[in-house]
């Protein structure tokens, strides 16, 4: 694995480990991606991706994530996140009738 690739590897394992559900991290990876929230050597090191490198990336994650022996309650993330969303939401759909 590339350097680049091992990076935003540590980051995705960062976000498991402060009790994300392993589905919302990709929708949190997501957001900070295109929200400009991701720590710069996260997003300069995703910039240099190609397809087959994230896909290499996505797979080591989840190999990664089925050794993990760790339970993690997620059940505050999914609370939280549940209401940052509803909160973008109702901006966006303010943003849309303005």
């Amino acid at each position: 694995m590339k350097e680049h690739q091992k990076v935003v590897l540590n980051y995705l394992k960062k976000l498991h480990t402060e009790k994300n559900p392993p589905f919302l991290i990709f929708t949190r990876f997501g957001w900070e991606h295109f929200g400009a929230e991701l720590p710069e050597d996260v997003a300069e090191n995703y910039r240099k991706f190609n397809d087959e490198e994230e896909f290499e990336v996505l797979r080591e994650f989840c190999e990664w994530g089925l050794e993990v022996t760790v339970e993690v309650d997620t059940s505050e993330a999914k609370a939280a996140f549940d209401d940052m969303f509803d909160d973008s939401v109702h901006k966006f759909m303010r943003s849309e009738v303005e």
